[in-house]
């Protein structure tokens, strides 16, 4: 058992990026939904557990992309060189994206 945990916390302990962890929380879902279907309980109560322990780490690497998001959509201005619809594009970005998450 140890060396399950150990995997799991190598797993997510460099927190990876966005897309690589979404896929593995997705993979992981799929496989839940397989070990539901045969009746495993134990291996149901592991995968619940991974997907516990890598769902914050997805929260904090999202709310990581949306603030660097507010940084862009605060720093982007009309200027000369810059495009006058920069700001309002990545600003309803950032709204869709906070309307659609929730902490």
């Amino acid at each position: 058992m140890s060396s399950i945990q150990t995997f799991v916390k190598s797993a997510v302990d460099p927190t990876p990026p966005a897309v690589p962890l979404l896929t593995m929380i997705r993979l992981n879902e799929a496989a839940f939904g397989e070990v539901e279907l045969r009746r495993c309980p134990p291996l149901e109560t592991f995968l619940l557990s991974l997907r516990m322990s890598m769902w914050p780490v997805f929260q904090k690497e999202m709310s990581a992309h949306v603030d660097s998001l507010k940084a862009l959509a605060d720093s982007a201005g009309g200027s000369f060189l810059t495009r006058g619809n920069v700001k309002d594009s990545n600003v309803q970005a950032v709204r869709f994206i906070e309307s659609h998450t929730s902490n």
